[in-house]
């Protein structure tokens, strides 16, 4: 008790774990190690912890990976580290019995200073501790020094303490931050020679800031097969290839990631961006469906992030005909989220999704007014907050989902606007963010090539009326149609098209479907738009043509 008692004497720490019998026995082991029994709390589980995170900071946290329902100590710690909950000061270690591979990676991405194997050996926790802590206080000295007065003195500090290999990548980084590269490289190839993992994985990433790509991949390869550090490799190596633009690449890196930590929320969605680059709905699809169900319990569970099975099922309903599969898909993804998030924070987020699948249904004029209303309140909170000099909240995932649904509507100049806008609220995370700015650069491209498409396809059709070649005009006219309905001009041409010939070639349902949204299109432009007095005849004469064909 006396080694380390005057250590612990004023030591806070957070035990966390569901088990009694086990926070007694370490509670136990502290006191007889010279901690203040009033300075140890403990949680059982992520609810209190938050609690308890909340109303004061701990020199040392000592988290169970199973609290047993909900959320589990991987994504706990996640949770601490987003939320700016714990200290720079703060040690945390890592209590597992889990064998899986799943979990020693997952946690190794949030780099814990240790881990404690079930069953734990009490004695050595306390020396583990103190030295742990001990590391953590110089480097955050030599952090607080650099701050303060600069490189020089910062190196200074460092000779207070054993050079050991933390102390001196420490220094390694600092050099690289005052852009002394080539001095970082080499204090990092030192350390690569004493086999060094973490100096390995920091030398590729100099390679990374140097943006020379390809010899970092090539470096990274052998890093990945090092346990240590595989699946930050993995990720370093990932991001190196969309920086060159090569997202199947990417993607399959990922992937791999993914396989060994599947449970990274982040990456997940990385994934899923990537996969709207590439236009693989069908993977878009997959990814959505299991960020949906892993983001439960965990720092991101949001309608926007467990909304993206439901956006990719609509990305993939703007590819082709929503199926019946698709349409069960979206009917439960909305319930779940209705149940889920029935809070008045998420009451916006879900008008969308809910306007957006009613305008995939065909329901358009109450759908174009739920958005509208949508869009107002985003403008009054935002006016709100700057009367009250706040920065306005926010909200990626909506203002997309608002775009994703304009574009299921073909309303391309205001999907563009709103995508233009969302390219202003990217994640902080870079790698993250990086995959946001393609993916939203990829949609904004394609919506123009949409319109460029259509309004070909419009000047087609009506060159083709001009020659009097009606059934080709008629081809035309269903074709920009499909590429941007519910368009006030397309439908009116495409109004004027079938007076005069109808594709027999294209089933009667489509063609009934299409001169409803036609339909609908012009009863909602007229109430703001003067249409031409020959519109409401040529209806009724292609409802009484299409009536015909469906008979006989």
């Amino acid at each position: 008790m006396m080694k380390y008692s005057k250590f612990f004497q004023s030591k806070k720490i957070l035990l966390v774990d569901d088990c009694p019998m086990i926070v007694s026995a370490t509670r136990t082991m502290l006191i007889n190690n010279g901690c203040d029994s009033q300075h140890i709390y403990n949680a059982g589980d992520a609810k209190r912890t938050l609690e308890l995170c909340k109303a004061r900071q701990y020199d040392f946290i000592i988290c169970d990976y199973n609290l047993g329902k909900g959320t589990d100590g991987l994504q706990l710690l996640e949770i601490l580290q987003q939320s700016a909950l714990l200290s720079q000061k703060t040690v945390v270690f890592v209590v597992t019995a889990e064998a899986a591979r799943s979990v020693f990676y997952g946690f190794s991405e949030y780099e814990p200073d240790g881990y404690l194997i079930k069953p734990v050996k009490i004695q050595q926790i306390a020396a583990r501790l103190m030295k742990a802590y001990a590391q953590r206080q110089a480097l955050i000295g030599i952090e607080n020094t650099y701050q303060a007065e600069g490189l020089s003195a910062a190196q200074q500090y460092a000779l207070r303490y054993p050079q050991n290999s933390a102390i001196r990548l420490k220094q390694a980084e600092l050099l690289a931050r005052q852009h002394q590269l080539q001095e970082a490289k080499a204090a990092c190839v030192c350390l690569v020679k004493e086999n060094n993992n973490k100096a390995k994985l920091y030398f590729a990433q100099l390679l990374v800031d140097q943006e020379d790509y390809e010899l970092a991949v090539q470096y990274l390869e052998k890093l990945i097969k090092l346990p240590e550090i595989r699946i930050q490799a993995l990720q370093m190596k990932a991001q190196c290839y969309m920086s060159l633009k090569r997202f199947d690449k990417a993607s399959e890196i990922f992937a791999k990631a993914s396989e060994l930590a599947p449970n990274n929320i982040e990456r997940l969605l990385v994934q899923f961006n990537l996969a709207e680059v590439r236009e693989d709905y069908d993977e878009l699809l997959e990814l959505g469906d299991k960020i949906s169900r892993k983001v439960v319990n965990s720092h991101w569970e949001s309608v926007a992030i467990y909304a993206a099975a439901l956006r990719a099922a609509f990305r993939k309903c703007q590819q082709s005909q929503a199926s019946g599969p698709l349409m069960t898909l979206m009917i439960r993804q909305l319930r779940n989220i209705e149940q889920r998030f029935a809070s008045a924070e998420h009451k916006l987020h879900k008008r969308v999704l809910s306007a957006h699948f009613n305008i995939i249904k065909g329901d358009i004029k109450d759908s174009f007014e739920e958005l509208e209303g949508v869009e107002l309140a985003l403008v009054q909170e935002a006016e709100k907050h700057a009367q009250n000099n706040l920065s306005a909240p926010v909200h990626f995932y909506l203002c997309l989902d608002l775009a994703c649904a304009y574009l299921s509507a073909g309303q391309l100049e205001q999907a563009m606007q709103k995508l233009q806008h969302v390219l202003s609220m990217l994640s902080p995370d870079p790698t993250l963010a990086a995959s946001e700015q393609l993916m939203v650069r990829s949609m904004l491209e394609r919506v123009s090539e949409r319109q460029e498409k259509a309004q070909k396809l419009q000047h087609a059709s009506e060159s083709a009326i001009e020659r009097g070649a009606n059934m080709d005009a008629a081809i035309y006219g269903l074709s920009a149609w499909q590429v941007k309905p519910y368009d006030c001009d397309i439908a009116l041409n495409l109004l004027k098209v079938f007076t005069k010939a109808i594709p027999m070639n294209v089933p009667i349902s489509q063609l009934k479907t299409t001169i409803s949204q036609v339909q609908t299109t012009l009863d909602l432009e007229r109430e703001s738009v003067e249409l031409p007095v020959w519109y409401r005849p040529a209806l009724r004469e292609v409802n009484r043509s299409f009536a015909a064909i469906a008979k006989g």
